[in-house]
């Protein structure tokens, strides 16, 4: 966390524990930023914390990078670039049926009768 907040390990300790000298400026807020990712991340590698550092540290299909992002202040788009790095090769169009539906047909009742 020290390393994405730019800030010494120390101070990381310092915002944990609730220090108010750590709470200077936006430094709590960023700190609950990268909590909230890392944490959804978490769960996504099965809090598998090598999954979930891989995740955080390898770049998706477009080059972004779950950590640098969170350097940027861009939590919703860590969260979906560690998303990218987990399910690679995501299709950007609609999702299709194995039972695609006819043009002549409906998939379900149009009507109650």
């Amino acid at each position: 966390m020290a390393q994405v907040l730019q800030v010494s390990h120390p101070t990381v300790a310092a915002l944990v524990q609730g220090k108010s000298e750590a709470r200077i400026g936006d430094l709590f807020d960023r700190l609950n930023e990268v909590h909230a990712v890392a944490k959804r991340v978490n769960l996504l590698a099965d809090q598998d914390i090598s999954e979930t550092n891989r995740l955080m540290t390898s770049p998706s299909d477009s080059g972004d990078i779950a950590m640098e992002l969170l350097s940027q202040r861009q939590p919703a788009e860590a969260y979906l670039a560690a998303l990218d790095v987990l399910h690679r090769h995501r299709a950007p169009s609609m999702m299709q049926s194995v039972w695609p539906a006819k043009t002549d047909q409906a998939t379900v009742a149009l009507f109650d009768g």
